[in-house]
């Protein structure tokens, strides 16, 4: 659970997006994501929970000329938390959830669920850092 004391603990993720990814995660803006906390300067940084999918992906590649994004095994699609921190350190937090053998609007539930999960205690520890309450 991210908390005060540990702003990048995301216990539900399935891993992290490799940091060849990073340009691409902090180019995404909120007008992709699926939620926002919002800009904030609280322990968990900028947090947006993202549905990522091959359109994204595809603009990204189409517009930076990024080979390295168009291939399945570096970067897929799926849920996401990316988080930002006052530093301007981004993390690609992944749940997975991108349904391969269907449709491109096939995604896994479970993931969706454990990133939402994830995401709402975010965002408790960014109620709780304005009220300076205990989490």
């Amino acid at each position: 659970m991210p908390s005060k004391t540990h702003p990048a603990l995301y216990e539900r993720a399935a891993f992290i997006a490799p940091g060849r990814a990073d340009d691409f995660l902090k180019w995404l803006d909120e007008n992709d994501a699926v939620e926002v906390t919002g800009a904030c300067l609280a322990p968990t940084g900028h947090v947006m929970l993202m549905l990522i999918d091959r359109d994204i992906i595809s603009t990204w590649v189409s517009s930076q000329g990024d080979p390295w994004m168009s291939e399945g095994r570096n970067f897929t699609p799926g849920w996401y938390i990316v988080r930002t921190d006052d530093n301007g350190f981004v993390w690609g937090i992944g749940y997975g959830g991108w349904c391969e053998m269907h449709d491109d609007n096939c995604t896994d539930t479970h993931a969706e669920e454990l990133a939402r999960a994830d995401f709402a205690e975010a965002e408790a520890v960014y109620g709780a850092w304005l009220g300076d309450e205990e989490v």
